[in-house]
């Protein structure tokens, strides 16, 4: 009987082995790709249909998104007075500073996506002061978290009062 070597009967089972598994694997990466791929283009096109095509019809549209992020802001900023009032713990002031926050910039963003829409369109009076409002509500929020973040609670609570002062 011939005698079989290592190299000749082990290696190439081996190599087989490897060679099916990297092929799979390669198989994996090229479906993943393509998935990827696939899903990317899709979101485009759904926010391209659900925007109306009128430039008056959009600018409306991005006002009312912003009056929507406006009244997250009053949300937050009645939760961190109602927080403060009760003199809760300096971490739950802290997570409804940052969630404050969050929404002011949420604001600022959309206000800025009304006022692109402006340039689109000529928009009438009320809506050009409505996001004059809407920008002006976003910096003193903004600028009332910077301030916030370093001060005591009585500070805190009395800068407070004129933002929901402007919404009451």
């Amino acid at each position: 009987m011939p005698e079989m070597s290592f190299t000749r009967s082990v290696v190439p089972l081996c190599l087989a082995g490897f060679a099916r598994r990297r092929g799979l694997a390669a198989l994996g990466v090229v479906a993943a790709v393509w998935l990827a791929g696939a899903g990317c283009t899709s979101v485009y096109e759904r926010a391209e249909q659900a925007m109306p095509p009128d430039p008056g019809s959009r600018l409306t549209l991005r006002v009312e998104e912003a009056r929507r992020a406006e009244g997250l802001c009053t949300q937050s900023c009645a939760r961190l007075h109602d927080d403060l009032a009760r003199h809760a713990p300096a971490e739950t002031v802290s997570a409804d500073l940052d969630r404050l926050e969050l929404a002011g910039f949420d604001l600022k963003r959309r206000t800025m996506a009304a006022r692109e829409a402006v340039g689109s369109s000529q928009p009438a009076p009320d809506l050009s002061r409505e996001i004059g409002r809407l920008e002006a509500r976003s910096k003193a929020v903004l600028d009332y978290v910077g301030l916030a973040r370093n001060a005591e609670p009585a500070t805190q609570s009395a800068r407070l009062e004129p933002l929901l002062s402007a919404v009451r």
